[in-house]
């Protein structure tokens, strides 16, 4: 069963679970938690950086005529 505590996540019957339009406080606050607690390394944080950070940039790219 999937979880939705932080409301980052809309899930539609038959359609899917999708990401909600959420301030980026939130998800910023849920990544330091999730390194601070877990006892996760620099090298996983790192990690998370360059699979996030490319996808971001696209988008950002792409929303720059917007």
């Amino acid at each position: 069963m999937f979880s939705n505590q932080r409301g980052m996540v809309e899930i539609k019957a038959g359609s899917g679970i999708f990401v909600t339009d959420v301030p980026p406080s939130i998800v910023s606050d849920s990544i330091e938690r999730f390194y601070a607690f877990t006892g996760r390394s620099h090298e996983d944080l790192i990690t998370l950086r360059e699979i996030l950070e490319p996808e971001i940039a696209a988008l950002a790219a792409g929303n720059a005529g917007a």
